[in-house]
């Protein structure tokens, strides 16, 4: 809750600092995935439970940080319907992945790998918001999501 809170009012603060949409969320995601990333690593050194709950703490905190706003990209792309429609195909998407990863970790050798792979996989986000997507802009009064899409050079996609 506090990690959603600090991500959300980081952003806001830093837009209107008037820092860019794309920079505020580029950011803001990365300090998140860089809180993930050290709290995760350092709870392989954790000396007491006490502390090893508190980093899990931390590693929560980074999370909700960044998810909060990797959550209104879609927002910050499309307009409408299509928020609603790409934020549903994603929500099946996560839960068809999480349901398909049951299977095969099991045969892995313990928790520790398990807890390895699926605490990279936020923090190794980063990079595809920081170098792969070009770059995120909040949609303007009046522009729609066919224009937003073709400017773009995306195929629209809309349910």
């Amino acid at each position: 809750m506090f990690g959603a809170w600090f991500g959300g009012l980081l952003a806001q603060n830093r837009i209107n600092a008037g820092w860019t949409v794309n920079k505020t969320r580029k950011t803001v995601i990365s300090l998140g995935g860089l809180i993930m990333l050290v709290s995760l690593l350092m709870t392989t050194q954790a000396a007491t439970p006490l502390v090893a709950v508190l980093l899990m703490a931390a590693i929560l905190f980074g999370f909700q940080t960044a998810v909060g706003n990797i959550q209104t990209l879609p927002s910050d792309f499309y307009d409408g319907k299509s928020v609603a429609s790409l934020a549903g195909l994603a929500g099946t998407a996560a839960k068809l992945a999480g349901g398909g990863a049951e299977f095969p970790l099991p045969g892995l050798s313990g928790p520790t790998v398990i807890h390895r792979v699926s605490g990279g996989l936020a923090p190794g986000s980063g990079p595809f918001f920081t170098r792969i997507r070009p770059g995120v802009r909040l949609l303007g009064p009046g522009i729609s999501t066919q224009s937003q899409t073709q400017k773009l050079g995306l195929k629209a996609f809309t349910l």
